[in-house]
C-alpha cells in the first residue's frame, strides 16, 4: 500500500497536461500530478488513463493497481494497493456532525460519529456505492484500518 496526504495550500504544482474530462473539483490537479508520480516513480508506468464509474470511484487502466482518492478541507489522500481499496478523510467539527444527522447511529461522541462515518463512506468507496446507502454498510464485514492526523481521521477500507 502507498498512502499520501498532502495539504494542497502546501504543495507546489507542476505543469504537466490533465485531460479536461478530469478536472471536477478544486482537488483535480493535485490529484492526477500525484497519480502521475506515484505510477512513474512506484511502479515505472508512465502512461495511463484515470477513468471513472458511473459513481465517481476511480479506477485506473493498469492491472492490478487500485487507488482510491479522499478530500477535506485543505488535505488530500490518495491510496495505492494491489487490491480493491476505498479511503475517507473526515475534518472533525461540529458542522460536520450536524451535517451527519440522517446516520442512523446511536452514539453521543462526536468524534466518533465522524469515524464511524468515515469507516461507513470507505467502505462505499471500495464497494462504488454512493452516500444515499450509507446506512445499508455493515462495517464489521470489512477489514477497516484507522489512522488519526491532526484533526481528522481517515479510514481504509478493504473485502475481508
Amino acid at each position: 500500500m502507498i498512502l499520501i496526504i498532502i495539504d494542497i495550500d502546501k504543495f507546489k504544482l507542476k505543469d504537466i497536461s490533465v485531460p479536461n474530462n478530469l478536472l471536477k473539483n478544486k482537488y483535480s490537479i493535485f490529484e492526477y500530478q500525484i497519480i502521475n508520480d506515484i505510477l512513474n516513480n512506484y511502479y515505472s508506468i508512465s502512461k495511463f488513463k484515470l477513468k471513472y464509474t458511473k459513481n465517481g470511484k476511480p479506477y485506473l487502466d493498469q492491472n492490478n493497481i487500485f487507488l482510491s482518492i479522499s478530500h477535506d478541507k485543505n488535505l488530500l489522500a490518495i491510496c495505492f494497493d494491489n487490491r480493491e481499496v476505498g479511503i475517507d478523510l473526515q475534518f472533525y467539527n461540529s458542522k460536520s456532525i450536524n451535517s451527519r444527522s440522517f446516520l442512523n447511529i446511536d452514539e453521543n461522541d462526536s468524534k466518533e460519529i465522524i469515524n464511524i462515518f468515515s469507516k461507513r463512506e470507505a467502505v462505499l468507496k471500495l464497494e462504488g456505492k454512493t452516500l444515499k446507502e450509507i446506512n445499508s454498510i455493515d462495517i464489521a464485514n470489512y477489514d477497516i484500518k484507522t489512522l488519526f492526523y491532526d484533526e481528522y481521521t481517515l479510514n481504509i477500507a478493504y473485502f475481508k
